[in-house]
């Protein structure tokens, strides 16, 4: 077995490359500028699709978050004395308003990263595409969609990451809120 696979890795090391016009690009009539500027700007479409799409998550963890802060609330006056009575529904209630406030806090940290590169710049683009040729114009509008996903990357990482502790603060206010509900109900607190 261990010699096919070898066989196999050497086959596809050792491959001659074509030069001639039998390449797979030639196959589809694109020249490889035409397929890099192609890959380069689906790549940073798909780059500002993901960025719409965790605005679009942070939006539903804060609505979430902020939703169920009032109806614990709600919960909680039906019965007064109860909560009065129950150490542990204070501190659980406490709790999950500080975690509610870490979560709206990170939510417009989040926001807060909205600058994006989408190369290339109008007036940029309007200087440089005087006296070149297709293929030029290509390799210079990829190079440029590249270059704005490379930038980009950083900051949609920090967005990310501030997302993903929201969620954890949702999570624990989650928690906290269940805790000040349920804690009076139980005989034990």
């Amino acid at each position: 077995m261990w010699h096919l696979l070898g066989r196999l890795r050497e086959l596809l090391w050792h491959r001659e490359v074509p030069t001639d016009d039998s390449s797979p690009l030639a196959d589809r009539g694109e020249s490889a500028e035409a397929i890099y500027y192609e890959v380069a700007t689906k790549k940073l479409d798909f780059q500002f699709h993901n960025i719409q799409l965790i605005d679009a998550r942070a939006s539903t963890l804060f609505t979430i978050g902020s939703t169920i802060l009032p109806i614990t609330a709600g919960l909680l006056t039906s019965d007064q004395n109860a909560l009065d009575d129950c150490a542990v529904a204070k501190v659980s209630l406490f709790l999950g308003f500080v975690f509610y406030m870490l979560l709206a806090i990170w939510f417009l940290w989040s926001y807060r990263i909205s600058k994006w590169d989408s190369r290339p710049d109008p007036l940029q683009w309007k200087e440089v595409t005087v006296g070149r040729t297709e293929a030029e114009m290509q390799r210079w509008l990829g190079d440029a969609c590249v270059e704005a996903y490379a930038s980009n990357e950083p900051a949609i990482d920090r967005k990310a990451s501030k997302i993903g502790a929201a969620l954890w603060f949702l999570a624990a206010e989650a928690a906290c809120l269940t805790i000040a509900v349920l804690a009076p109900l139980w005989p034990v607190w």
